[in-house]
């Protein structure tokens, strides 16, 4: 450029600086050529490495230098092949029984015919433990580099990409922190597909278990030795788990197995890869355990509606009741398909029988107490219709004990001859005993069923009309001989209650109204020990933390709700079930104590009586000790002093005479 000419920026610039116009400007132009002389050295610099990488890496799988057939093992040491995997999706089929596996299955081993400086042959800058070189497994059809067999060895199925593995250098492989050395790293691509089997007694609070095995198809423990590499299991800090299943835990073990070759024990080491899931139990809480426990908590509503006709709720009691059992019914059906086809029994149909037995009782009982009212209001009618006064001295009559015994005719005696009772004692018992002397008895006695012997012959029209009204005059009476034997069970009852301490009157009160009061308070308690032992042996991992003192609710803490309005609003079924058992199970308790207190007092107060009547004995004794005794000596006749007093006009036992 001609020095005339100026350059006004750069001019203006250099004239800063104190230079003159031409060595301004050959100062400039050596600024120009150092710039552009570090740019072409850089990109020569990665060019040159780029040549390093393929010239280094074309070198060691030359065809020549390198067989890919060929194992890189060592005479008489086994080659260390490490085995890991990395989980990316993990989903169990219940009802196949089989596990799906998504992840990366990785390797590493040594080959000792890939060993270069990285340093000195690829770039200065080289760093072992983050540099590599990358390459193929498959060179089109042509395989390039040995890969260790390793094998899923109980998959069904399985998939495998092949990509490509990671060359380390020789510095890497002699790294001290290493469990094995190792200069070839693999990463593959595998869905896995293997049966996994577990007990389903806790279903649907089960935890499966499953494993995959990894060992070496063609080699055994002396030639390769299949073992743990470094961190060898790793998974996805997010949702590995399935829509059913939520992943656990993941754990990896080394087994060395012994196999019998021709006499010969052989090592055949493998790696199993244990993976631990648990089932999402809220569909299950939500739409079986919580209906049925709200449908058993309703049961308890059966035993307060009224047994008589006319009364409010008393026809539907049955229905009530009949409606609750069918709903229970149709609840199994409809989330049976929920459950898995298994040839025992698991904790949901141990909890649906127990729920359908409890809810068979209240329409049990129902259908009893109304079999009861009715044979008793029955046998009230015939004993009514039976009615002693309509009988006079004298009568002929057929007479039986039994509905299923041969009638016999005999004649009415509304006192015996024999009887030593005064006229007015006579009187008393016509009004109450009616005795039947049939032919051939001796003497006169009390028979449960009676009738007048029809001495006028009838016409057929009247004679129908008389065996309609004795029809329903019979059937009557075979409702008495079915309400005789409930009368003799409940006496039986009372005399054990009587034994064990307690004053019962059910055979005098005769009101089935009192079972619904016992079963108002038996029905929870035995409600919440059936289904509260089903609850205890639930795995407390699948409670809610923090409600161990939440145990007498049963599945309360079973509600998996954030928020605590929703988990109360869940969970109200099981906290009415608790308190209404700590209710009833108070209630009973008061009950016998007040019991056992009675009888105590009253054993007290009789026993202070007659130590009153043994005083007034002894000091009458002491007053008339020189009076002559009422007992003549060697005569078995009882003073009259100690002489029962005879009971005229008494009511003999309802097993003896109707009532």
């Amino acid at each position: 450029r001609p020095r005339d000419v100026r350059c006004p920026v750069v001019g203006g610039a250099m004239a800063g600086w104190g230079l003159d116009g031409s060595s301004r400007w050959l100062r400039v132009q050596a600024v120009l050529l150092v710039g552009c002389w570090a740019a072409f050295a850089g990109k020569l610099a990665d060019k040159s490495r780029a040549s390093n990488y393929t010239r280094v890496l074309a070198r060691l799988l030359d065809e020549d230098r390198y067989d890919p057939s060929v194992s890189p093992m060592v005479q008489g040491e086994p080659l260390q092949v490490g085995v890991g995997m990395k989980l990316r999706r993990i989903a169990v089929d219940i009802h196949e029984a089989k596990m799906s596996v998504t992840g990366f299955m990785r390797m590493s081993w040594l080959d000792d015919r890939l060993f270069y400086n990285g340093s000195e042959e690829v770039t200065p800058n080289w760093s072992p433990q983050a540099d590599f070189l990358a390459s193929a497994f498959f060179d089109g059809a042509r395989q390039v580099i040995w890969v260790p067999d390793i094998q899923c060895a109980n998959c069904d199925e399985q998939r495998v990409d092949n990509q490509g593995v990671y060359i380390y250098d020789e510095d890497h492989a002699e790294a001290p922190a290493q469990q094995y050395p190792y200069n070839v790293f693999s990463g593959r691509p595998v869905k896995l597909q293997s049966p996994c089997y577990w007990p389903l007694m806790d279903f649907p609070f089960d935890s499966p278990t499953c494993n995959l095995t990894f060992w070496s198809w063609m080699y055994n423990g002396e030639q390769l030795n299949v073992t743990l590499m470094n961190d060898p299991i790793a998974w996805d800090r997010g949702h590995i788990g399935s829509a059913e299943y939520e992943f656990v835990n993941a754990s990896c073990e080394h087994i060395l197995e012994q196999y019998q070759f021709v006499g010969k024990e052989v090592p055949w080491p493998k790696v199993t890869i244990v993976i631990q899931m648990r089932r999402k139990t809220e569909t299950y809480v939500i739409n079986i355990i919580i209906p049925l426990a709200c449908i058993v908590l309703l049961g308890n509503c059966v035993f307060v509606l009224p047994l008589r006709e006319g009364r409010a709720g008393s026809g539907e009691r049955l229905g009530y009741a009949i409606t609750l059992f069918l709903t229970i019914i149709a609840i199994c059906l409809f989330t049976s398909g929920l459950r898995p086809l298994l040839s025992y029994s698991v904790w949901l149909d141990r909890y649906q029988v127990r729920c359908v037995i409890l809810t068979m009782i209240p329409v049990a009982e129902t259908v009893v107490l109304f079999y009861l009212t009715n044979v008793t209001e029955d046998a009230k009618h015939y004993v009514q219709k039976n009615n002693p006064d309509l009988y006079k001295h004298g009568d002929r009559v057929r007479v039986r004990n039994f509905s299923f015994e041969p009638w016999r005719e005999g004649t009415v005696h509304r006192c015996p001859d024999n009887s030593s009772t005064s006229r007015a004692s006579c009187d008393a018992e016509q009004k109450t005993i009616l005795l039947v002397q049939a032919d051939g008895d001796a003497e006169p006695r009390v028979w449960h069923h009676c009738e007048l012997v029809r001495r006028v012959r009838f016409c057929e029209r009247q004679e129908a009309a008389v065996h309609i009204a004795e029809s329903d005059f019979h059937r009557d009476s075979n409702v008495y001989d079915e309400f005789l034997v409930w009368h003799r069970i409940l006496k039986g009852l009372d005399r054990l209650m009587h034994k064990c301490g307690f004053e019962t009157s059910f055979s005098k009160q005769l009101s089935w109204r009192a079972v619904d009061q016992v079963f108002r308070h038996l029905y929870p308690i035995l409600c919440y020990f059936a289904l509260h032992q089903l609850y205890s042996d639930i795995n407390p991992a699948f409670k809610v933390t923090g409600h161990e003192s939440l145990e007498i609710f049963g599945g309360y803490s079973l509600v998996q709700e954030e928020n605590v309005s929703s988990r109360l609003w869940n969970g109200s079924a099981f906290v009415l079930e608790g308190l209404w058992f700590v209710y009833s199970a108070g209630h009973l308790v008061c009950w016998f104590l007040l019991n056992l207190l009675e009888t105590f007092l009253l054993r007290r107060s009789r026993e202070k009586v007659r130590k009153q009547k043994q005083g007034r004995m002894e000091c009458d004794d002491v007053e008339g000790g020189g009076q002559q005794s009422d007992v003549v000596e060697g005569s078995d006749v009882m003073p009259e002093l100690f002489q029962e007093p005879r009971q005229v006009g008494t009511e003999p036992e309802i097993d003896t005479q109707p009532l």
